[in-house]
């Protein structure tokens, strides 16, 4: 389980938990990874592309008992490379590791060595989307909808579109968050008439979130796993018109 102070994510992690009919709680314990068998480590990897910043979030983390369980430290001999650079070490929630990169690149390589030298090299690809058109007019109560430019989906891969908006009355802080359907025939992200009268008059954010999740080519007997998004937000391009009709306390994807 990764964390980033970047607000956005904050805001998609937390939705995320409280959707889920199921919470699970990850560990925040550490212990060094010479206390540890080398063939138990679990390795996780992620990569988040921000188009807004044009930057990435790259993390790493390794844990004992399962991909919930006891954080690991990297002690020599063991290290972890991304891309042929040693990442900064984090003991937030626990030990991960970060790396902040300028740019685009649509593939980043982990390289993970245990106390016993055995090597592991995994790639996480992150594969973009585009949005083509997207109106700069919203009714409430009428559907909206997004044209967007991706590769085709494969087993693996989802793509995602939410309209976020903060909302002040009279001093109290209402969030108005909706989640669009994706069709994959005619590459648009589409929200209900239904979704948009969940919102407000006033700005509104649209963010598209592209994912591809596989499992490690090179692990552990414990495995692992990978995920590459691509974020394309486009803050305050949206003005919704028309009569909020439904409750919009914070709705969780």
């Amino acid at each position: 389980m990764f964390f980033n102070l970047n607000p956005t994510r904050i805001f998609l992690l937390f939705a995320l938990v409280f959707s889920s009919s199921l919470i699970v709680a990850c560990s925040s314990d550490t212990v060094g990874s010479r206390d540890v068998n080398p063939n138990a480590v679990h390795q996780e990897y992620s990569v988040e592309y921000q188009e807004t910043s044009n930057s990435s979030y790259i993390s790493a983390q390794f844990r004992v008992g399962g991909s919930t369980g006891t954080t690991v430290e990297l002690e020599p001999p063991s290290y972890l490379k991304i891309n042929g650079t040693t990442p900064h070490k984090s003991s937030f929630f626990g030990t991960s590791y970060s790396l902040d990169q300028g740019g685009y690149t649509s593939s980043v390589t982990f390289e993970y060595s245990d106390d016993s030298q055995h090597s592991y090299v995994n790639s996480v690809i992150v594969k973009t989307i585009q949005i083509l058109s997207a109106p700069q007019n919203l009714t409430i109560g009428q559907s909206y909808s997004v044209v967007v430019s991706t590769e085709s989906l494969n087993p693996g891969d989802t793509v995602r579109g939410y309209l976020r908006q903060d909302h002040f009355d009279q001093g109290i802080s209402q969030s108005a968050y909706v989640e669009g359907v994706f069709d994959v025939g005619t590459q648009r992200m589409i929200f209900s008439s239904y979704d948009t009268s969940r919102l407000y008059e006033g700005n509104v954010e649209l963010t598209l979130v592209r994912s591809h999740y596989q499992a490690l080519s090179q692990s552990t007997s414990r495995g692992g796993g990978s995920i590459g998004s691509y974020y394309n937000t486009r803050p305050v391009i949206l003005n919704a018109y028309g009569t909020h009709t439904h409750s919009t306390a914070l709705t969780p994807f």
